[in-house]
């Protein structure tokens, strides 16, 4: 019972993640381009959280 409930509320994050990932009613260029920024903008994130750590610890 509480494995299936557990799993339920796994499947109900994974839909809206998937909906945040993939919204509907867009094309898939749309939607690759969203991506790419939400990707870039991570990577940039990390990065500039890295750098100033590094700076910090210097």
């Amino acid at each position: 019972m509480v494995g299936s409930r557990a799993g339920n509320a796994l499947r109900v994050k994974r839909t809206a993640l998937d909906r945040l990932w993939n919204p509907p009613g867009r094309t898939p260029a749309q939607v690759r381009n969203s991506r790419v920024r939400i990707v870039g903008s991570l990577i940039l994130l990390t990065g500039l959280l890295i750098g100033v750590v590094l700076l910090l610890l210097r």
